[in-house]
């Protein structure tokens, strides 16, 4: 499944507080506005749609860095690293 860092810079505590509890429900966050995520293009599209609903175009600015598998055999983490999963080992749950 694909893996993608998505990042944002919302000004105002409301909308940046409802845009991090939907992002919540799409991925693990490992800095105060950035999330990792594993997602098909199908819950992709799913999550864009969501996150719309909370962002003002105009002063809002909201990011999607996809990650190749190649990309991600280079990411170091340095530190506080509790709950990460390494590329490649993650679980997935069909429903």
């Amino acid at each position: 499944m694909p893996r993608f860092i998505v990042c944002y810079d919302i000004p105002e505590n409301k909308r940046r507080t409802r845009l991090s509890r939907c992002l919540d429900a799409y991925g693990r966050r490992v800095q105060l506005s950035v999330y990792e995520m594993l997602m098909d293009e199908s819950l992709l599209d799913r999550m864009i749609a969501d996150v719309s609903l909370f962002l003002d175009i105009d002063e809002d600015l909201f990011t999607i860095y996809p990650l190749c598998k190649n990309c991600m055999r280079g990411v170091r983490r340095i530190g506080r690293d509790a709950g990460m999963i390494p590329p490649g080992e993650e679980l997935l749950f069909v429903v």
